[in-house]
């Protein structure tokens, strides 16, 4: 679930640099609230490791404590990002490619990197290395599962859905019944449909479009 969380994160951050380089003005609300969707969903995905993964996990994957520190400075910058793109989101006019690139920027040279450490960090080997069980993985998995029921579902979860293809939803939503995966969890992306027409499910991306 984790990394499929990340690549999530990856192709929504791809997909951003990738439209903002050729917007057409008239889909700058649009697009603006998409980049927003991605904040939202990065964030929501810091605050469940802030609050399971980490807690649970920093004494057995020290490496994590520098995850953590990581997050504070993404914290920051993407206050910075959510600031800008809500400003174009309500007043389109004010959309301007370096303005977009100066905001999130930032955000994305910081949270590529992130994630691909993050994976190191908790490799199933070096964890069970470092003393994790099963059980541990289990309460971690159960807590992550429980921070993500306050989430926005028309946004933050919607995003995921939009950026996973349908064997990948299988895989992340694990036991849950088909029906609801297949056909309740998608009505929450019908709530802000216009925004994900800019999204993708494509694992590589040439690095040019970064």
């Amino acid at each position: 679930m984790l990394f499929l969380s990340h690549e999530v994160l990856r192709r929504g951050c791809r997909q951003a640099f990738k439209h903002a380089a050729n917007l057409n003005p008239s889909q700058a609300s649009e697009f603006a609230g998409y980049c927003l969707a991605f904040l939202a969903n990065l964030k929501s995905h810091h605050d469940q490791e802030e609050e399971a993964l980490f807690p649970l996990l920093k004494a057995k994957a020290p490496g994590l404590n520098t995850r953590h520190e990581e997050h504070v400075v993404l914290a920051e910058a993407m206050g910075a990002a959510t600031r800008y793109l809500e400003e174009v989101r309500d007043q389109p006019d004010s959309w301007d490619t370096a303005k977009f690139e100066a905001a999130m920027g930032p955000v994305r040279d910081v949270v590529l990197p992130h994630v691909t450490a993050e994976e190191g960090d908790i490799n199933p080997d070096k964890l069970r290395a470092g003393g994790v069980t099963l059980d541990d993985m289990a309460e971690v998995m159960g807590k992550m599962a429980e921070t993500g029921k306050k989430q926005d579902r028309t946004t933050v979860l919607a995003f995921l859905l939009v950026h996973l293809t349908p064997s990948e939803r299988t895989a992340f939503f694990g036991k849950m019944p088909w029906v609801v995966r297949d056909y309740i969890l998608p009505v929450y992306t019908l709530w802000n449909y216009g925004l994900w027409e800019f999204a993708s499910t494509e694992t590589e991306v040439p690095s040019a479009s970064l």
